[in-house]
């Protein structure tokens, strides 16, 4: 049985905040930061593929090892510095995108998203307006995700097959309401490898900081235990701590947390 990949998920890239969530900017990886990452990817002889490229030899037990990697939020940073880097290192990516964002101070516009898909990346939604979709009530959810699909296609010319749940947010219910709505690919943020032919459905994913180490961003990609343990477990840590302490103080212990660089 070949064995499991991981699935990298990265926000904005750069400085600066554009301040629409709290904590968001623990998440910008810098420029210089993300690039080394990306020539070491390149040079590591670590085989890259796309997201849905992933999913389809998961059934048939194949794409040992893999690196994916994906974007949320559709920044403007994804036009600027990631998928221009990736081209020109001849690497892959998926770009979820919110279409309520789209031509706001800080995100893709329409020709941005479409430069993308010139440059060989995928697209995919990452909600509508970033509603939680476990928040939303069932027929609001298909409507979300309906809608979402369609503004998508309008623009690009063909509907996205992949989904990037808001926040990480959703389960079993959301999962189902995507593929009723024609999404084959539905991504979390539960920080776990991917394993070929497994039947979880929502594909986990590792979110990259603006604090981890080069070392530590080496760690795991090529998948040493170490680094998957200090990931997997600070986020089940967190987890608890989220449903233990409530929103306000989860933010503030999630801040610092994040602050902390792993060696």
């Amino acid at each position: 049985m070949a064995g499991p990949s991981v699935v990298l998920m990265y926000h904005r890239i750069g400085d600066g905040s554009v301040g629409r969530e709290p904590g968001e900017e623990i998440y910008a990886v810098r420029e210089g930061a993300f690039r080394a990452q990306m020539e070491h990817l390149h040079d590591s002889g670590l085989r890259v593929t796309d997201l849905h490229e992933l999913a389809e030899a998961s059934a048939s037990e194949e794409g040992s090892g893999a690196v994916v990697l994906t974007f949320d939020d559709g920044n403007r940073s994804d036009f600027t510095v990631a998928a221009p880097t990736l081209a020109r290192l001849g690497l892959q990516g998926t770009f979820f995108v919110t279409p309520a964002w789209v031509g706001r101070p800080g995100f893709l516009d329409w020709s941005d998203v479409r430069e993308l898909l010139r440059l060989g990346m995928t697209v995919g939604a990452h909600g509508l307006d970033h509603t939680l979709l476990s928040s939303l009530p069932y027929p609001e959810l298909g409507r979300h995700l309906r809608e979402a699909r369609r503004e998508l296609g309008s623009h690009l010319g063909r509907e996205p097959v992949a989904l990037s749940m808001p926040g990480g947010s959703g389960g079993r219910r959301e999962l189902q309401a995507a593929r009723e709505e024609g999404f084959r690919i539905v991504a979390g943020s539960l920080p776990r490898r991917f394993r070929p032919g497994g039947r979880d459905g929502i594909v986990p994913r590792f979110a990259i900081r603006r604090a981890d180490s080069a070392g530590f961003f080496h760690a795991l990609v090529e998948q040493r235990p170490g680094a998957l343990s200090m990931a997997m477990g600070r986020h089940a840590l967190l987890h608890v701590l989220r449903k233990v302490l409530g929103e306000g103080l989860y933010q503030r212990l999630r801040m610092h947390w994040n602050q902390a660089e792993p060696s």
